[in-house]
């Protein structure tokens, strides 16, 4: 990547508006993680190169990625009027509209794209999500069983085929989905935390059963990346305010945060400052209350593990609490990081996360 840059930039020097350079020395920015200055590069080519679709797409992708919808929106209709049967573009749109709560437009926009495309893996996946979303369970299953009929070793359509079966109480066929899941995908967390929940459910399994793939759950995933186990340099003096940091990805309209809520708003502020770290991809009118009630504030979405553990402990948090056990968007391998003196669980998950580096779970 550092010599691609070079090239490009080399090429800069000698024509300062060359717009294939000016959009792909933008997608590389991007890659490194500067995005402002990608959305300015990539602009700067479609100012001159207006009908460059591949510059609108990878702009829409920044935006997406700065959570820009509404921008993101218009570049991939810029892309799509330019070549208007890139199932792509199309099934990119359709995630777009369906991270913006438009199902109707996102299932439009992925049957466009498997019109064009019929063996379109990803967009028959993506249509199953939305269909899921919308509580049409048959359907989703059909559309992720299309997925599997096309590549059978596809680990996350095997996951959201589990989490569907488990929704229509299907849970041996469910425990199924998800063990193959993790066997095509050995390191996939996610899907390990979405077969732990779904045991919760499942009468064959005891709780030492769950507790054991809890502990499965942690040497697999947390303890090769837990690098330090970290000496924590907090404060001492007793009368100073403790720092308690909060992660969820239920800062938003849902059933954690109505508990949730009157707790933040009801801690004594002179004992007590209060951090919430939100994986929210789409905040909403609750989140936002939440931020208005924080002292500190933080979006962990596109955040590593390791970046949240290094953010917790630059804030020095005292106590923090995690919200969501195994269920969805869980950050856990932040807490296996241990980045706080003190860690608890709450809330969100009625079990325990089999976690060494959670000291206590309130019930």
């Amino acid at each position: 990547m550092p010599e691609a840059e070079s090239i490009y930039q080399q090429i800069l020097q000698t024509d300062p508006n060359q717009p294939v350079a000016l959009h792909l020395l933008g997608v590389i920015t991007h890659q490194m993680g500067k995005s402002d200055v990608a959305v300015d590069l990539i602009t700067k080519a479609l100012a001159i190169k207006p009908d460059y679709a591949d510059a609108h797409s990878n702009l829409a992708l920044v935006f997406k990625d700065q959570g820009r919808l509404d921008e993101a929106v218009a570049s991939y209709r810029k892309a799509l009027v330019i070549k208007p049967d890139e199932a792509d573009v199309l099934n990119s749109l359709g995630n777009i509209f369906q991270n913006q709560g438009k199902p109707d437009e996102s299932i439009a926009s992925y049957y466009k794209a498997l019109a064009i495309k019929p063996d379109y893996i990803e967009a028959h996946n993506n249509l199953g999500n939305t269909f899921r979303v919308l509580g049409k369970l048959n359907e989703a299953v059909a559309s992720y069983h299309k997925a599997l009929a096309i590549r059978p070793d596809y680990a996350d359509v095997h996951s959201n085929l589990g989490i569907v079966l488990k929704d229509q109480g299907k849970l041996d066929e469910a425990v199924t989905a998800f063990h193959r899941a993790i066997e095509l995908k050995p390191d996939y967390a996610g899907v390990h935390s979405n077969l732990i929940f779904c045991m919760n459910f499942d009468g064959r399994f005891s709780q030492q059963d769950i507790f054991a793939e809890s502990r499965r759950w942690e040497a697999a995933h947390a303890m090769p990346g837990t690098t330090r186990e970290a000496s924590h340099t907090d404060d001492r003096d007793p009368d100073r305010r403790l720092r308690i940091g909060y992660v969820s990805p239920d800062f938003r309209q849902h059933s954690v945060s109505h508990f949730l809520d009157p707790l933040i708003a009801g801690h004594d502020r002179r004992r007590f400052e209060v951090f919430c770290y939100a994986q929210v991809a789409n905040p909403d009118d609750e989140t936002r209350r939440f931020r208005s009630l924080a002292d500190g504030w933080c979006s962990t979405v596109g955040m590593t593990a390791t970046a949240i553990a290094e953010r917790v402990r630059a804030d020095g948090i005292d106590i923090l609490v995690d919200l969501a056990g195994h269920t969805a968007n869980n950050r856990l391998l932040a807490f296996a990081e241990r980045p706080a003196p003190v860690q608890i669980t709450w809330l969100g998950y009625p079990n325990t996360t089999g976690l060494s580096a959670m000291d206590y779970r309130l019930t």
